[in-house]
């Protein structure tokens, strides 16, 4: 089993009225809410992480592309 680690942040006092409104209207948490944001924002970074890795890949020749229109006719669209 996983212990959830405590960390602390400092929030200026209009985030922190922005974090208190957006949580009590979606009724959770604080903590739950700066989770979910966190997590999202690390999911984005890996996301933009991943597509600058393919985008250097195909830049050097590493992948190749498709064209759209062979794509929707492979795919009968």
């Amino acid at each position: 089993m996983t212990t959830a680690r405590a960390a602390t942040i400092r929030l200026s006092p209009r985030l922190n009225g922005a974090l208190n409104t957006q949580a009590k209207a979606m009724n959770i948490s604080k903590a739950s809410l700066i989770r979910q944001a966190l997590l999202e924002k690390l999911e984005d970074i890996q996301d933009l992480t991943d597509a600058q890795a393919v985008m250097a890949d195909i830049r050097t020749g590493k992948r190749e592309t498709v064209p759209l229109a062979d794509l929707l006719k492979q795919h009968d669209v």
